[in-house]
């Protein structure tokens, strides 16, 4: 196991986990390292070893045992994003072709599953077994949530419930897994472990809601163009709430995916955008972050909780940019 120093910081030690990225990501086949080596071009947030490294200092747990459970994490996002390209047919991702793209989705799949294989490499000498379950776990709700995401495409009657489902089962869980786990390394109270679990629920929440917020607020200078789910079919909060109100729009979504007429899609963006629904969903994700923060207060109050508190209050900043 790589020894850290104790006191390395939030920076510090997500450098270390981008090393041990390029240290795991290894091939004796020069097909395969031209792969793992255009990954590793991408540079991530690293939001999930992030959370990781907070919620394990904030829990006085020893971090050293924290950076290959970190890499993992890492890893598990990675392949869920290389395989999340192959269902959304993306050339595109963080400026960069995707692997599909480049190497077709045979090879994109191949290369997924190659990196939750080296993911369970480093999480199985744990000997707290919980910790590669926890992630497991994870891993089959991500799975289980594009599946649901799948059936209920271009389907205007997408309920609430659904929703949260899919965003709480495809982006929460790994969120929570992560904070979990940070839980689970400092051999935490259940209390505390199961606290740092529902702030990654929430948090996780939060995050898509803005995600998909943002989806509506978009313009010509950010990087995913203005209403990609709604052309995809993907029915998100702020269309759910729309359509609560007018029911009869439910017809314009299907016109306009039946006929891909581009004035029906400037139509229906323009209802949702400048409908209740754009605050309504803002005030949704804004409770979210307060859910998010409330489990995590009955935690040590240090520096690491103020990080977490921060974080979560950052998410919501991402709106501030735009006048709606």
């Amino acid at each position: 196991m790589t020894v850290i120093n104790q006191e390395i910081d939030l920076d510090g030690f997500v450098n270390q986990v981008a090393q041990n990225l390029i240290k795991n990501l290894k091939s004796e086949h020069t097909e395969v390292q031209n792969i793992f080596d255009h990954l590793l071009k991408r540079k991530g947030k690293m939001f999930r070893p992030s959370l990781l490294y907070l919620s394990t200092k904030i829990t006085s747990g020893n971090i050293d045992d924290a950076l290959e459970v970190a890499t993992a994490s890492e890893m598990i996002h990675i392949a869920s994003l290389v395989h999340d390209d192959i269902i959304d047919n993306s050339e595109i991702r963080r400026g960069l072709p995707t692997i599909n793209s480049n190497w077709g989705n045979k090879i994109g799949i191949l290369i997924g599953d190659n990196l939750f294989a080296d993911a369970f490499t480093l999480l199985t000498p744990y000997e707290k077994k919980e910790i590669l379950f926890t992630f497991t776990q994870a891993i089959s709700k991500m799975c289980q949530g594009e599946i649901i995401q799948l059936k209920h495409a271009f389907n205007p009657q997408k309920s609430l419930d659904t929703y949260f489902k899919i965003i709480e089962y495809k982006t929460a869980s790994l969120l929570a897994a992560c904070c979990k786990s940070g839980g689970l390394i400092s051999n935490a109270p259940d209390y505390q472990i199961n606290s740092l679990y529902l702030f990654g629920i929430h948090l996780g929440r939060a995050y898509q809601i803005i995600d998909d917020l943002l989806d509506y607020l978009a313009n010509d200078k950010d990087e995913k163009p203005r209403g990609k789910d709604l052309s995809e079919g993907n029915i998100t909060l702020p269309a759910i709430y729309t359509l609560q109100e007018k029911q009869d729009l439910g017809y314009e979504f299907k016109n306009y995916w039946n006929n891909r007429d581009k004035e029906c899609y400037m139509s229906i963006l323009e209802q949702i955008t400048y409908s209740n629904s754009i605050k309504k969903t803002l005030n949704t994700a804004k409770n979210e972050v307060l859910y998010a923060q409330q489990a995590i207060k009955q935690l040590p109050h240090n520096k690491y909780q103020d990080s977490l508190f921060e974080i979560s209050n950052k998410i919501l900043k991402q709106v501030n940019k735009y006048s709606y």
